[in-house]
């Protein structure tokens, strides 16, 4: 989902980022990874962004906090 994400942001596609948003949203909430649901949440208001690169920047921060998360991951695995 992230990279769909991605490229509906860079893309400018804003229904399209908030509905995958919406979907992240959810899956996040379910995994218990609440800050990634935060911003996942924020995305899903993209219509309401003055620009495109506000959901860049709050991507970034989303896809940082995944790589982190896959870090810790992989120190148990």
């Amino acid at each position: 989902k992230l990279g769909e994400l991605k490229a509906a942001i860079k893309g400018g596609d804003r229904e399209e980022a908030r509905m995958i948003a919406h979907s992240l949203k959810g899956s996040c909430g379910n995994l218990g990874l609440e800050q990634m649901m935060t911003i996942s949440k924020d995305l899903e208001k993209i219509s309401e962004f003055p620009s495109i690169q506000v959901a860049e920047e709050m991507f970034q921060k989303l896809e940082d906090l995944y790589q982190e998360i896959l870090g810790t991951l992989n120190c148990y695995l």
